[in-house]
């Protein structure tokens, strides 16, 4: 899968450990448990932690903002520690076109799976 960084439109809220820092791109890997990784440079370098809940709220923020691809499009990120299924309701970025998210509450590092099974994943249909 790719694992190439993508330079989003930033969130508006900032990263709680940087006070000032917001989120600006990410990197997205199928290969790594289909789960996304958030960045506060432009050019993705190294992943954020999300730490808190207004960490994560920033994620959310700009995955709303960000055409992630077709409609009900999801990825997986970890953040407070906990996992989050995000999906793209259309074609179009969340805030314009609408979002889903589940919060799996105690659970960190899910991998998202369209088929298939097993016990660590979520199953998307």
């Amino acid at each position: 899968g790719s694992t190439v960084g993508i330079d989003g439109t930033d969130s508006t809220d900032v990263l709680t450990a940087g006070q000032t820092d917001v989120i600006k791109s990410y990197v997205y890997s199928s290969s790594a448990a289909g789960i996304i990784t958030f960045d506060d440079e432009n050019t993705f370098s190294s992943a954020v932690t999300l730490g808190d809940a207004g960490d994560v709220a920033a994620a959310i923020e700009f995955l709303s903002l960000n055409d992630i691809g077709a409609a009900l499009t999801a990825v997986t990120f970890v953040g407070n520690s906990n996992t989050y299924v995000y999906q793209q309701t259309t074609a179009d970025a969340g805030a314009t076109g609408g979002f889903t998210l589940v919060e799996l509450t105690g659970v960190s590092g899910a991998l998202l799976l369209a088929t298939g099974t097993t016990s660590s994943g979520v199953l998307i249909s």
